[in-house]
């Protein structure tokens, strides 16, 4: 697929409302990751952002243990 910010935006709306009626309207974020495989001029990579609840960096010892769960659940 294409890049294309309104898909990736729907996407995102989509998720937020899963997770509203998964946990309710009390629940907060903590950390958002976004991970999107590229693939350009013969080359895959992945590119990945993370901010926090205040739209902060997020410290990389936190990164690596969302991985590991990510990984753990593959």
């Amino acid at each position: 697929m294409a890049i294309d910010s309104q898909q990736i935006g729907t996407f995102a709306m989509q998720f937020m409302d899963q997770l509203r009626e998964q946990y309710g309207d009390d629940a907060e974020l903590k950390t958002l990751l976004v991970v999107a495989a590229i693939s350009a001029q013969d080359e895959a990579k992945l590119e990945l952002r993370a901010m926090d609840a205040d739209g902060g960096s997020v410290p990389s010892w936190t990164l690596k243990g969302i991985a590991s769960m990510v990984a753990d659940n593959l």
